[in-house]
């Protein structure tokens, strides 16, 4: 529990956990700790902390979990009317604990207490109901935020994922789809289908990414299964081809690009159509090292996402079903 510094009057408590934007680690890493020529004091601990010092009258370090618990329930049962509680959790949740917690909140805000939470969004998706509840049963004095919603790289690519190929009658050559389909995407207007694959993804839904995949492209998995080789030397190549492919994409790979080129080259008539198929069905041809590691680092609660790409999303303005919230007009 601690105060907030400002006017005599102020009245604003704070829980603090996960908090403020880090800084990158190559600004904030001292010479010395890489040289290990000297016991670290404040002043490199501080520059090395992944933020900014959290100024206030007084605070105590909690390691053990039920005594944590414990404090931040009693911190909550003796704030007064007029205060503001704030609390910023990677992780909330719906058990037996967190229940009590949330009870405590709500008695809070029913006091006259104002009570803002952040939470982050791909962790916390499943519980926007819960989140609504505590916004409604307190009548607007609890307020919760969400924080990493997609990216524009994110958002780009589940359009893209759930698109389909256009028909052809003509000759196929690697890029055929793909070029078609990033020609004509429209990021600012995701469909039905590339909403279902984003509310899969941070619902954590496999049958909703299956679906919108496969739905969404157009896809016919039997005449699939008709078309693919069946001799088990065929299928390792194809695997093999595959992982040259994402390798030369998305790590920009030397190695993997010159072999992919001349495969290219030896075997165009049989490597085209695949081609065609893994570009287009896959945003692979536009991913470079951004794109790539934006991905990897979807699940990162504050690092992975360039500087512009980051926001709070406010949670009236973020329904279950994830559909027109998606639009950066809706920052707060």
């Amino acid at each position: 529990m601690s105060r907030i510094p400002g006017s005599a009057n102020s009245g604003q408590s704070c829980l603090a956990a996960c908090t403020s934007t880090p800084i990158p680690p190559d600004l904030r890493v001292p010479a010395a700790y890489n040289r290990g020529d000297h016991t670290l004091n404040e002043t490199d601990i501080l520059k090395a902390a992944s933020s900014s010092a959290l100024k206030v009258d007084k605070a105590r370090v909690i390691t053990d979990n039920d005594a944590s618990f414990d404090s931040k329930i009693e911190a909550i049962k003796s704030a007064k009317s007029g205060e503001t509680i704030r609390l910023s959790y990677y992780i909330y949740s719906d058990d037996h604990s967190s229940s009590v917690f949330s009870e405590e909140l709500l008695k809070a805000a029913n006091r006259g207490l104002k009570v803002r939470l952040m939470v982050d969004f791909l962790t916390n998706y499943n519980l926007l109901d819960l989140f609504t509840l505590l916004e409604g049963e307190s009548k607007g004095r609890i307020q919760v935020k969400l924080y990493g919603r997609p990216s524009a790289i994110i958002l780009r690519d589940a359009i893209y994922l759930t698109q389909p190929c256009p028909e052809t009658n003509g000759k196929i050559v690697a890029n055929t789809c793909s070029d078609y389909k990033w020609k004509n995407l429209k990021t600012d207007s995701p469909d039905y289908f590339a909403k279902m694959f984003l509310s899969g993804l941070y619902g954590k839904s496999a049958a909703a990414l299956q679906t919108a995949i496969f739905n969404g492209q157009q896809i016919d998995v039997a005449s699939y299964k008709n078309g693919l080789a069946t001799s088990e030397q065929d299928q390792k190549d194809l695997k093999e081809f595959f992982k040259l492919l994402y390798d030369s994409k998305a790590h920009g790979n030397v190695q993997s690009k010159i072999k992919v080129a001349i495969a290219m080259q030896m075997y165009a008539a049989k490597l085209n159509p695949i081609s065609n198929e893994i570009y287009g069905r896959l945003p692979l041809q536009q991913m470079g090292d951004a794109s790539a590691i934006e991905w990897e680092h979807i699940s990162d609660y504050d690092e992975g996402f360039d500087q512009n790409d980051r926001w709070f999303v406010e949670l009236r303005k973020c329904p279950r079903d994830v559909p027109d919230e998606f639009d950066r007009n809706n920052r707060s």
